[in-house]
């Protein structure tokens, strides 16, 4: 998977509109997700909120970042137990009971 060195790095692949939905795209977006800046990342869990009502977190690590059960998430998308642990593994998520929505500080 490919390293950025920055947001902004990963924002330019992220808003190329000819590489989404491949790996190089999926990657960008997720470091993009994980390295936000606090304003983005707050606005990123409201538009969560607001697409996804039904999906609650559950608890809050130490720094405030959601943890989701993953049942939750499969119902509200309406996707089989193999296609999100086939997501998760392209995503380099661990495979367990809940997703930490966790951001790299």
């Amino acid at each position: 998977m490919k390293r950025f060195q920055s947001f902004e790095e990963a924002a330019i692949i992220a808003s190329d509109e000819n590489k989404v939905d491949t790996p190089e795209w999926r990657a960008a977006v997720n470091y993009c997700i994980m390295h936000a800046p606090p304003e983005m990342l707050a606005e990123l869990r409201a538009s969560f909120r607001r697409y996804f009502p039904t999906i609650r977190p559950y608890g809050y690590d130490e720094a405030g970042n959601p943890y989701f059960r993953i049942d939750d998430i499969k119902r509200e998308l309406g996707m089989s137990d193999a296609d999100i642990r086939r997501i998760m593994r392209e995503n380099g998520i661990d495979f367990g009971d809940d997703i930490k929505i966790n951001p790299v500080q």
